[in-house]
């Protein structure tokens, strides 16, 4: 019969060295998002996608939780987890606004997606697509 210490070390130790997190994932609890490129487009030019180099900073806090936060240029605020995917974290954003605001954090490859659909100013369907690298 095994040591009943041996055992524990076996089940405690790749849960302290690998940081295995409440929702079951190993990841950074912590990341820097710098956007630096991003698609806007409307219904009223449909053929028309404007690139633009508008850069700006998310920071993600808490992945290792199940009540995660983000801060960019408007403060600071909870995010919904919509789903984990291997590698793959999808968050919801709630705007003031209205609305739904995803991003997509691909762990691994600390690479993220925003993606935002609204109606502007109440009228015009709109839809913008950043990209970022994290760290």
């Amino acid at each position: 019969m095994r040591p009943s210490w041996l055992i524990s070390v076996f089940i405690v130790f790749p849960v302290i060295f690998f940081g295995l997190t409440t929702n079951g994932m190993a990841q950074d609890s912590i990341l820097i998002c710098n956007f630096y490129k991003g698609a806007f487009f409307d219904l009223t030019k449909p053929n028309i996608i404007n690139i633009n180099d508008d850069k700006f900073t998310v920071i993600f806090a808490g992945l290792d939780s199940n009540t995660p936060t983000m801060r960019g240029n408007v403060g600071e605020e909870k995010v919904e987890i919509l789903q984990y995917g291997g590698d793959v974290i999808w968050l919801a954003e709630r705007p003031l606004l209205g609305g739904v605001n995803v991003w997509t954090i691909f762990l691994k490859k600390k690479v993220a997606l925003m993606s935002k659909q609204y109606l502007l100013f109440g009228q015009k369907i709109t839809g913008l697509m950043s990209i970022a690298t994290c760290e």
